[in-house]
């Protein structure tokens, strides 16, 4: 869970929600917190375009600048009252998974001189509601929360909670504000805010993980020596997350997830490559950020900013917010809401940018830091999970090297800007071509740097070829000779191993889309027969020589019989003049199973609005590619 969403569950989980009297409000605004004009003990929590009207407990109002509720004396409200020096409140915990600590009150301003004792205690009751999450809906318990802050001069306060005391000044004092794993107890975490310590143990069953930084089913978190117990007073709930202006996507959440759940041992990632451009196509073939599944894919790479300057710069004017719309950015971003292990990362470059604007970005030591500070700016405030970084492509080894400074500089950056936060990750697209790779990368150096690498392992063959071929064949083909032999899966993950990558950083692309020939001869239907271009283009993508996976099944059926390249296993269709390479169910769990007992990192797809998405053409179900993956990783 990123940090900005984070923040805003905090702020719900500790004040009253209340019925959202202008369902407008959060209409034109970025997510996050805003006073309410018409009165100081409530604020608005904007997620996205949902707007949720919040109340202060008794006696607290809204500090917009702080954005936490807090004593009147702080806060410039024109009818604040008076504050005694002892307050009780109580709080409704009505949230996902993640219990915050922000429901004591907030330390006041001003020197206290007399011994001051505040107390907060959670109700004996919760209200139940539905959470959409990785582990559906959840029966579980969260303990009775007693907190006792006690403050004299300036002395530090401590927090009771169910008999254990914690000293505010030891565990968080070197810390940032977030969430931390108990070191001695997988079932307890500590959340930090502005240097004091707050203690919270997991509901029963459950233990802390670190990395998606809430509580979770035992076996997807490492425990190693830790202790796991569990605290006995408890109150049972059903944690929820509702709201009727939360816009699902036409999609079912009815199923278990199965990409966000704990990866099956080599099965991996599944990087989903979502475009900016998908929502011009017409009628069936329009793709939105809605249409995105969330709970089909582990990582989700939103395509793509460029480079102005030294700076990232949107593409599309719809991405940032505008009058009456969030954006784009903001729309793939909640994503997150819906599938909390979900990570959603921004691409810069692509095919389209130009080489030259990386190069000079990169040339020298300040454009660089420019480069990467800003990023790291533009990432956060955006609720990107990181960067993908897809220069296409470094042509000598003076840009080889300046691509591999670029990396080990955008990850020392990314790993000083988190201190104990969710650090940002940085992913690299590079080529399956030998000569490019033998041009563009420093392999061995790189891979300290990135995280992973998503591997274009497609547009192998194609019709500039003047010769029939699958372009994302699995294996090689005995027919294939001299450079032929290298344009293919298995030789190209073998050579960036050979080259110092580790396998589990390899992600092997896969497309969901079609490269299409213009037969010679009709009658010669091979592979390597001869060809006079590209195929006719589809109806929705328009493109010679391309067809998606919907348009293919347009095509596909009596009139169009389907073969197999069985030593390749790539599938292949002959329509009159028409050869037509692709990938199906079947060919891609293939690449699953391949992709598992070789134990590489995880799979790529280029790109979702691909797949048919709506379930209009193939009669097999919404994206029918992409659950065949999910299916095969996971059973």
């Amino acid at each position: 869970m990123s940090s900005t969403y984070l923040v805003l569950v905090i702020l719900i989980v500790c004040a009253y929600t209340t019925e959202a009297t202008q369902s407008s409000f959060c209409n034109i605004k970025a997510s996050g917190l805003y006073a309410d004009p018409e009165d100081c003990s409530k604020f608005y929590s904007c997620l996205g375009s949902i707007t949720f009207q919040l109340l202060c407990p008794k006696g607290l109002y809204f500090n917009e600048v702080y954005k936490v509720c807090d004593w009147p004396v702080n806060v410039q409200c024109p009818k604040a009252p008076q504050v005694d020096s002892t307050t009780k409140a109580t709080s409704v915990f009505s949230s996902s998974i993640l219990l915050s600590a922000l429901t004591t009150l907030p330390q006041r301003s001003t020197r206290i001189d007399a011994d001051v004792t505040v107390s907060w205690t959670a109700p004996t009751t919760v209200t139940s509601s539905s959470l959409h999450t990785n582990i559906g809906s959840v029966s579980t318990e969260v303990q009775t929360i007693n907190y006792t802050k006690t403050a004299h001069g300036d002395q530090a306060f401590t927090t009771t909670m169910s008999g254990l005391i914690v000293p505010s000044l030891i565990f968080c004092s070197d810390k940032r504000d977030s969430l931390y794993a108990d070191p001695m107890d997988c079932g307890g975490f500590y959340q930090c805010h502005r240097g004091y310590t707050y203690h919270f143990q997991c509901g029963q069953g459950l233990l802390f993980n670190a990395l998606y930084q809430y509580c979770d089913w035992p076996y997807n978190v490492k425990c190693g020596n830790r202790q796991t117990g569990q605290s006995e007073t408890r109150v049972e709930t059903n944690f929820q997350y509702s709201s009727s202006t939360v816009k699902t996507g036409p999609w079912s959440t009815s199923s278990a997830p199965r990409a966000s759940e704990s990866s099956s041992p080599g099965c991996g990632k599944i990087v989903c490559y979502v475009s900016n451009w998908s929502k011009y196509r017409f009628g069936d073939g329009k793709f939105t950020v809605d249409n995105v599944n969330p709970n089909l894919c582990t990582h989700v790479i939103y395509s793509f900013v460029k480079l102005s300057g030294n700076r990232l710069v949107p593409i599309e004017l719809t991405d940032e917010p505008s009058e009456g719309d969030v954006g784009n950015f903001a729309r793939i971003t909640r994503l997150k809401l819906l599938n909390p292990k979900l990570k959603v990362l921004l691409a810069v470059g692509g095919w389209s940018s130009s080489s030259t604007d990386f190069s000079i970005m990169a040339s020298s030591k300040e454009s660089r830091e420019e480069f990467v500070t800003t990023t790291v700016q533009f990432l956060r405030q955006r609720n990107f999970d990181g960067l993908d970084f897809d220069w296409e492509y470094p042509a000598n080894e003076a840009e080889k090297e300046l691509l591999t400074l670029l990396c080990e500089k955008i990850r020392n950056a990314f790993e000083l800007e988190s201190q104990g936060e969710s650090r940002l990750l940085l992913t690299v697209a590079v080529s399956a071509g030998k000569w490019t790779i033998d041009t563009a990368y420093n392999i061995s150096m790189m891979s300290t740097a990135v995280d992973f690498f998503n591997l274009m392992t497609y547009d192998l063959h194609g019709p500039w070829e003047q010769k029939t071929g699958h372009h994302s064949p699995l294996l090689p083909g005995s027919w294939e000779q001299s450079y032929d032999a290298y344009l293919n899966i298995d030789w190209v993950v073998k050579y960036w191993v050979s080259q110092g990558a580790p396998k589990a950083k390899l992600i092997i692309g896969s497309p969901l889309y079609g490269r299409t020939f213009t037969l010679a001869d009709k009658s010669n239907t091979g592979v390597m027969s001869p060809t006079f271009g590209g195929g006719s283009p589809g109806p929705y993508t328009n493109e010679a020589g391309f067809l998606s996976y919907y348009e293919v099944c347009q095509r596909r059926g009596g009139q169009a019989p389907e073969y197999v390249i069985e030593s390749q296993k790539a599938p292949y269709m002959v329509y009159g003049n028409q050869w037509i390479g692709y990938d199906n169910q079947v060919s891609l769990k293939e690449k699953v199973r391949y992709i598992r007992q070789n134990s590489y990192g995880g799979i790529m797809l280029w790109e979702l609005s691909f797949d048919d998405f709506n379930g209009s053409f193939c009669r097999e179900g919404k994206f029918p590619l992409l659950t065949a993956i999910n299916d095969e990783c996971y059973n």
